[in-house]
């Protein structure tokens, strides 16, 4: 075998190796990012109802927040979400475009001790996620980071009932290019091109 066909074939088996480890990690406290907050109550946003919506505060991407209650979003004090009457326990998180976005924080602030489930919907339809447990009125931050092949396409948090949901800080959701990220099956036809084009350019060489 060439040595150009062995490098195709290492290039490929790396590519499908990077796709395979990828993931979404969601981890407990508060780790910073290149993230923008998330502002509430500006012209244009919608500030009650089952979905509210909020902004990132530098490139004013719009955010919907969805639960089974009618939320709100407070203009006084911490910009937060909570239920208009009772204690919430389900709260989505998606773009208002569909698109994508790449890191999440929030805090989370109990009604109750006890256990959050957080789930990620990523870019390539896969859900990923699990149980957490929070205290009672305390900072119960949480970071959700991705890799470069994953982006997050919407969070959701239910479960444990919920005061209000604040401190909310989203990163990767001004890209310079929206384009979708390429998909598991991409890296592999890129990596039997590569194959292929060692291939030919060895059978050229022979006699």
């Amino acid at each position: 075998m060439s040595t150009v066909t062995r490098m195709a074939g290492v290039a490929a088996l790396v590519m499908l190796a990077g796709v395979a480890q990828a993931t979404v990690v969601i981890q407990s406290g508060n780790v910073p990012q290149a993230d923008e907050n998330i502002l509430f109550n500006s012209s244009g946003l919608i500030s009650e109802g089952l979905t509210v919506t909020g902004q990132t505060n530098q490139s004013g991407v719009v955010f919907n927040f969805t639960s089974d209650e009618t939320l709100v979003t407070p203009s006084a004090g911490q910009a937060r979400i909570e239920a208009l009457v009772n204690p919430f326990s389900l709260l989505m998180i998606e773009r208002a475009d569909a698109s994508f976005f790449e890191t999440a924080i929030f805090n989370l602030n109990a009604a109750s001790s006890g256990t959050v489930t957080i789930s990620v919907l990523n870019n390539l339809g896969a859900t990923e996620g699990g149980d957490f447990e929070v205290t009672a009125g305390g900072e119960n931050f949480f970071t959700i980071t991705t890799d470069a092949v994953h982006s997050i396409g919407q969070i959701s948090i239910s479960g444990v009932d919920l005061t209000d949901v604040r401190q909310i800080r989203i990163g990767g959701a001004a890209l310079p290019s929206d384009e979708p990220i390429p998909e598991p099956a991409t890296y592999l036809f890129v990596g039997l091109g590569l194959l292929a084009v060692a291939a030919t350019a060895r059978r050229r060489k022979r006699p």
